[in-house]
């Protein structure tokens, strides 16, 4: 990675970490959580679910949490609930459409911040959905 191989550029390591891929094995580099980050940064990342695929899998998740023990995600894998309606609605709906998939509700944010001064433990507030990325499988 040229980056990581240019050090003139880097001065000191982030506390935070945008986790990339949607926490998949094909984004992690090891010398990134070694050489760009502190050690345990808080890190964040936003979910994927297309079919059968979820990112971040089970395995990475358990896979992140050997970097950093503050993790979230901006919202869960939520189970999908049919969509109910009217029947002659459906039955418009049904003629008109090849097929109807239900929409997640928009993600959430993970708020970051960090007061002037030597202090430098953040406030970390989770809103509108999201959560720390161990309960992301959560159903509930």
């Amino acid at each position: 990675m040229t980056i990581l191989d240019n050090k003139q550029y880097l001065n000191g390591k982030a506390q935070v970490f945008k986790i990339p891929h949607h926490g998949s094995v094909t984004g992690h580099n090891e010398r990134v959580w070694n050489e760009l980050l502190i050690r345990k940064p808080i890190s964040c990342l936003t979910p994927f679910i297309w079919g059968n695929l979820k990112l971040p899998a089970k395995e990475d998740v358990e896979r992140i949490y050997k970097y950093t023990n503050k993790a979230y995600s901006t919202s869960k894998f939520k189970s999908r609930k049919q969509i109910k309606c009217i029947s002659p609605v459906m039955k418009t709906i049904k003629d008109t459409v090849k097929y109807l998939k239900p929409m997640f509700s928009s993600n959430g944010q993970i708020r970051i911040r960090f007061k002037p001064g030597n202090d430098n433990s953040p406030t970390i507030e989770l809103l509108n959905g999201a959560v720390e990325l161990k309960d992301i499988y959560n159903n509930d």
